[in-house]
């Protein structure tokens, strides 16, 4: 499959998926994985939303076969999301200002570089008011 046409999923799942692959598991297992109890939450819970987005269950069982057992890439990380507090308008020199610090007093600066980055959007939250937003960055 092409590189670009991986589907994005969380690490837990590609690690529960790794771990399948090093391990004594065969396709003949695959039952017990997607349905096994505490076996797999991850790779089960893909599945259940896959097929729910009338994906062939067919399909979707491949997908993993391809991945676990046959060393064809179906998957990959999503990439860690971070998010940043900056003014919503942009200053004379046509640059957002960002918050520097994450604790009072807390600094601002031009250089996006610089921001802060917090772990989750409620985190950087607790800095937003009227006059600035919360994005989300790519690490």
């Amino acid at each position: 499959m092409d590189q670009d046409n991986l589907e994005v999923v969380p690490q837990a799942m590609m690690d529960e998926l790794r771990k399948l692959s090093e391990g004594e598991y065969n396709p003949e297992d695959l039952w017990e994985i997607i349905y096994g109890d505490g076996f797999s939450p991850e790779i089960r819970q893909w599945y259940r939303s896959t097929t729910k987005r009338k994906v062939s269950t067919t399909d979707a069982q491949l997908r993993l076969i391809k991945h676990i057992w046959l060393n064809e890439p179906q998957f990959t990380v999503a990439k860690p999301k971070k998010w940043i507090v900056r003014t919503i308008s942009v200053d004379f020199n046509d640059s957002h200002l960002y918050v520097v610090g994450g604790y009072v007093p807390f600094n601002v600066t031009r250089d996006k570089s610089l921001a802060t980055r917090f772990n989750t959007k409620e985190q950087a939250e607790r800095w937003n008011n009227p006059n600035t937003e919360v994005v989300e960055v790519e690490e």
